[in-house]
């Protein structure tokens, strides 16, 4: 019980669990029946991989809860992965307060914020995927609101969840070199190095895209 700070352990005669969701009760069964394939009984339970990005925070309009006075990092991650929504989060913790920013799977893009003596700033994704390396770091001047690239196309995905995704996507593949993101449809276009150079149009503006550029110094 994360309100109370109550933990309950329960032996093998427990009459099966409850919904408690107005309490914010998160319950783990360690019979044989809930354990990943290979994980023997009484072995640690998994641990959700959290990918830690010093000195860095999500920037965006994504954030669905903050919470102040929040004591830890670890603190804010364990509040993030109580609410299935919230994907990521940025702590600030400073000398007369701190707080948890809360982002759902739009979780923004990350900015360098360097932290001081008196200010430290860590972000975390709770949401990470192996495939995708951890050291993107996104430069604002690169990024390019209302803009798109034409020429030199690779490919286009849709049901992408995020500029975030869209961007990490292109920094995997060796011939990307640009992307464009269309939020309102999903939709991530890849390009190469024969692309032209981005251009501010009507279609881009009103679409909200927004693209960015690897080749940016």
């Amino acid at each position: 019980l994360p309100k109370s700070m109550t933990c309950y352990l329960k032996g093998e005669g427990h009459n099966g669990a409850k919904s408690q969701e107005t309490l914010g009760v998160i319950s783990y069964d360690f019979t044989l029946d809930c354990l990943p394939e290979g994980q023997e009984k009484g072995a640690t339970p998994p641990v959700v991989k959290v990918c830690e990005y010093l000195d860095m925070m999500y920037r965006g309009s994504s954030v669905i809860k903050t919470v102040i006075d929040v004591v830890s990092s670890e603190n804010c991650v364990e509040l993030c992965s109580e609410i299935p929504k919230c994907k990521a989060v940025t702590y600030l913790s400073g000398t007369t307060s701190s707080k948890c920013f809360m982002r759902g799977q739009d979780r923004g893009l990350l900015y360098p914020s360097k932290s001081t003596e008196t200010r430290k700033v860590v972000s975390y994704d709770l949401d990470c995927r192996p495939d995708v390396p951890d050291n993107l770091v996104l430069k604002k001047r690169c990024l390019l609101k209302d803009q798109v690239f034409t020429g030199g196309f690779l490919e286009k995905d849709t049901d992408v969840p995020s500029s975030t995704i869209c961007f990490e996507k292109c920094s995997s593949l060796d011939k990307c070199v640009a992307a464009t993101y269309a939020p309102r449809t999903k939709s991530c276009s890849l390009r190469d190095s024969s692309r032209e150079e981005p251009k501010v149009t009507e279609f881009a503006t009103i679409n909200k895209l927004v693209s960015y550029c690897f080749l940016c110094h």
